[in-house]
């Protein structure tokens, strides 16, 4: 289960960068819309690190971003 102080964080910082969010707070579910026009590494980089240290997992879905992968 993921600490509710974790998901207020993450919440807080992907609005912060621009993000426009949907949750599903009893399932720990944090649907991302990224705005085309808005710059992708920077949040590929957060949900990463985030991913890194195991505070969550993430898929990306209607990818229309493009970026490079290195």
């Amino acid at each position: 289960m993921i600490d509710k102080t974790i998901m207020d964080t993450t919440i807080h910082d992907l609005e912060k960068l621009g993000c426009g969010l949907e949750t599903i707070r009893e399932r720990h579910i944090i649907g991302v819309n990224i705005p085309k026009e808005m710059d992708y590494i920077p949040v590929r980089k957060y949900l990463q690190a985030g991913c890194s240290a195991n505070k969550w997992d993430y898929e990306e879905s209607c990818l229309c971003h493009t970026y490079d992968v290195a």
